[in-house]
């Protein structure tokens, strides 16, 4: 089926079918278990979302994304076991995959020459691992001293080994990497390895806290407790943290403070002061854990308290001129902004404090009659009297909900 208005596709799994060339999105039907062989092939150049990768999925077949260029994320099912040779081949708009426990087969060039992926990790479940299966993923590839690995592998297996376990140093990374971890789990890691883990920035000068924030399985109890063992991997504190000098960022000071295993990270000095912005780590790309965070996870943005606390976060500007908010703003998904974060942040009428307000009325109308911890006054007050408020529609508002006026 083919709606010709936004050019969705339902995927049925048919022998030999594929979906019609301007497809932009693809809803996986609940039949099928295999993504047959090249069924994207005819998209190359529109496809951009596949939505319900259900569990029912057990092998995505070769050639099946291949060359599919706009396909920027796609959360892979919790059950799959194979992906086929060339699978993902020339998705170079694609930045973030997450491969299941499950999986027990990746065939030669599955992920090849995807530029753009920077967050990948191969679980160790994986019992057969094809040829040069990360072939061209510029971003992934890092120097290491091939003397460490076994001379009779070929380039290919040694590539993908390489990222197989680049992050066996940084444990709390590797977890964040699972789709199956769990808060107790997180809680355990920062217990054995110590606070500081939380710090620890990887070779994309990534901390815990971006890979968590990408991942598709993350449950807001699991990102709070990473920020709850550094809140400065999300957020800035005060008045110090502006500054990028060592002896007044906290952020360095928790590394400072880190276990002897981690001690290498505060020697990278120039790295790090690349990778700070506020006093707040991004990383090598500019981006901090909350640009993630909106881009893959956004509906978790209601359910982190803490975000409160970094709201001049979302003005932060990566490499390609981005805020966090820009990405919401984008993406349609400015209504997942709490209330509270947005009137901090001072979100504008017409850039989407009109939808929050909205969202908030139709979906929790109480949290309007909460009161601000500096100010007192309720929520919907202060859209009223805000700058950038339409009064109009805060009138409007009070008619259709006269037990807000009474109440406040």
């Amino acid at each position: 089926m083919i709606v010709k208005a936004n050019r969705v596709y339902t995927y049925s799994g048919r022998d030999r079918e594929r979906a019609p060339k301007r497809t932009k999105k693809v809803i996986i039907a609940n039949c099928v278990t295999v993504i047959k062989t090249s069924a994207f092939n005819d998209c190359t150049s529109s496809l951009k979302c596949v939505s319900n990768m259900h569990g029912n999925i057990t092998e995505i077949e070769h050639d099946a994304f291949f060359d599919c260029k706009l396909l920027r994320y796609i959360a892979l099912p919790r059950n799959l076991e194979c992906i086929g040779s060339r699978a993902f081949y020339g998705c170079r708009s694609l930045e973030v995959i997450f491969l299941p426990p499950s999986l027990r087969r990746i065939e030669d060039e599955a992920f090849g020459f995807c530029s753009k992926l920077k967050i990948f990790c191969i679980p160790d479940t994986v019992q057969e691992l094809g040829e040069h299966v990360i072939r061209g993923c510029v971003r992934l590839m890092h120097k290491r001293n091939d003397t460490t690995l076994n001379s009779r592998q070929s380039d290919g297996a040694k590539e993908a080994n390489n990222c197989r376990d680049r992050y066996e140093k940084y444990p709390l990374h590797k977890l964040c990497y699972s789709t199956n971890v769990t808060f107790e789990e997180i809680n355990q890691c920062i217990q054995t390895y110590g606070r500081g883990c939380a710090s620890v920035i990887d070779d994309q000068q990534m901390t815990a806290m971006h890979v968590i924030a990408s991942n598709p399985y993350a449950t807001s109890e699991i990102i709070t407790a990473i920020y709850n063992a550094n809140p400065k991997v999300a957020t800035v504190a005060d008045k110090y943290e502006y500054s990028l000098n060592p002896v007044h960022s906290t952020v360095w000071k928790w590394i400072l403070e880190s276990p002897k295993e981690y001690k290498h990270v505060a020697t990278c000095r120039s790295n790090i002061d690349n990778g700070m912005k506020h006093g707040i780590i991004t990383d090598k790309y500019g981006s901090t854990a909350l640009h993630l965070l909106c881009e893959y996870n956004p509906c978790l943005l209601g359910d982190l308290e803490w975000l409160e606390k970094s709201t001049c976060c979302f003005g932060i500007q990566n490499k390609a001129g981005k805020t966090p908010l820009q990405i919401l703003m984008k993406n349609g998904n400015i209504t997942q902004l709490p209330i509270g974060v947005a009137l901090k942040y001072h979100v504008k009428w017409e850039d989407g404090m009109k939808c929050i307000l909205e969202s908030t009325l139709a979906n929790d109308a109480n949290c309007l009659l909460e009161k601000d911890a500096e100010t007192g006054l309720y929520l919907f007050m202060l859209a009223a009297v805000g700058d950038n408020s339409n009064l109009t529609t805060i009138y409007e508002l009070l008619l259709l909900n006269p037990d807000l006026l009474r109440r406040s």
